[in-house]
């Protein structure tokens, strides 16, 4: 029953490989911070060396990646782990090693990623039928809903509006926030980040061309309107990791270091700023500088016990600002600043959130991960539906991910489809 969610530890003679690749990746990503910090210092981005910080980063390191291959498994809660192991761990203690950021801090982020891997790894030996058959007229259904209502409503309120420009998205999408409706807020990013997707990879896998270009456009164009860069990129991401996800230990990081490092030659010559600016300040090291910011702040302050979320009726909340406005404020000089799980967990209730969160993360997850054994051996397609929350839970806290990024709205459509006809379909063709 669980001969698909074994360890990939079990090949002894990758064990060089994936070792070789991951540090090689911490490597590059270590000279990449000097870089981001000759460019960015007014940022508050600084590269110290450290002897006993750099022991001490790349000890923890090694014994995390031994960890990491040796219980993360090759399903759902595998390509989780894998992507928050790759896009935040590994680049926060390279972060953490050339700031002046506390060693209990990065303790903290190492051990709630460890509970994550092993929450998972046990959780799936707890056996758990799902004998749901679904019903794609529900599937299909729901998406066409969604899409129509969120076209629609885009249409009504912006009318025909493109700017593809990356560089101005901030003016883009404070126009957005200031003229949307409340419920367009939802919509759109489950169609950007969810829908799209999804049927993106679908077409591109039956070939279905005139679908593929109607899809690319409509994207662009809710990329056009709202001015979220994660739109401008989140087709082929999730596309790229549902085609590669039977290699993502290795694809995973090696596409990583080769944009990393193609963004760093661009800077170093021709003193290009915006690649090392995107892909390797602002996806890599950001979310680990909001982190320990958000760490160091509530280690020292009023944690907020969940009284900035839903239950924010029953609960006091002690800040006159939101905590996005208040730690941007103090840190960005009035950016907002939102953080991703681990930061947003230590805010509500300090170490035992992070624990607690990630473990609740792990039961949806390990859920996900049944539903889609019980369903169909093909589980491409349903990485393509959740890629894009893996980035979501870097940038955003448990509860908004699950809720406003689509994660729960991943869990309620897997629930009516079975996406083996895809591999079928393609298979008789090639024969």
């Amino acid at each position: 029953m669980y001969s698909a969610m074994i360890s990939i530890f079990t090949k002894s003679q990758n064990l060089r490989t994936y070792f070789a690749v991951y540090i090689l990746y911490a490597l590059i990503l270590d000279i990449s911070l000097w870089f981001v910090a000759e460019a960015f210092a007014y940022e508050g981005y600084i590269y110290r060396f450290d002897a006993g910080k750099t022991l001490f980063s790349y000890g923890l390191a090694l014994s995390l990646i031994f960890l990491h291959l040796r219980y993360s498994s090759s399903r759902i809660s595998g390509m989780f782990c894998q992507g928050i192991f790759c896009l935040f761990v590994l680049p926060l203690l390279i972060y953490f090693m050339r700031s002046d950021s506390a060693y209990s801090h990065a303790v903290l982020v190492v051990s709630g990623y460890v509970c994550l891997l092993l929450c998972c790894h046990f959780l799936a030996r707890v056996p758990l039928k799902i004998s749901f058959r679904g019903n794609r007229y529900i599937f299909y259904g729901s998406i066409a809903f969604l899409s129509i209502g969120t076209y629609a409503l885009l249409f009504h309120h912006f009318r025909i509006q493109f700017n593809l420009d990356l560089s101005s998205v901030y003016e883009t999408r404070d126009h957005f926030i200031q003229n949307m409706n409340p419920l367009l807020g939802y919509m759109v990013i489950w169609q950007g980040n969810i829908i799209n997707p999804l049927l993106f990879y679908l077409a591109v896998n039956r070939k279905k061309y005139l679908f593929i270009f109607m899809i690319i456009f409509f994207q662009a164009y809710l990329f056009g309107v709202t001015g979220m860069k994660i739109f401008a990129f989140s087709l082929f991401f999730a596309y790229l990791l549902a085609r590669f996800s039977e290699h993502l230990r290795i694809f995973l990081p090696v596409s990583l270091m080769a944009v990393v490092a193609v963004s760093c030659l661009l800077y170093w010559y021709q003193g290009n700023v915006w690649p090392i600016g995107l892909f390797v300040r602002r996806t890599l090291f950001t979310p680990s500088q909001l982190t320990f910011e958000y760490f160091d702040f509530f280690s020292q302050n009023p944690l907020v016990f969940l009284s900035d979320s839903l239950f924010k009726r029953f609960l006091s909340y002690p800040y006159p600002l939101p905590p996005q406005l208040m730690i941007g404020i103090r840190y960005y000089e009035g950016a907002s600043a939102n953080v991703g799980i681990f930061g947003n967990s230590y805010m509500h209730f300090g170490a035992l959130g992070i624990f607690l969160f990630l473990s609740i993360l792990s039961i949806f997850l390990v859920f996900f991960d049944k539903m889609v054994a019980r369903k169909s051996e093909n589980s491409a397609a349903f990485v393509a539906m959740v890629a894009t929350p893996i980035v979501s839970l870097i940038n955003s806290g448990f509860f908004t991910v699950l809720l406003t990024h689509g994660l729960f709205l991943s869990i309620f459509l897997a629930f009516f489809v079975d996406f083996s006809n895809v591999a079928e379909n393609r298979s008789k063709k090639s024969v």
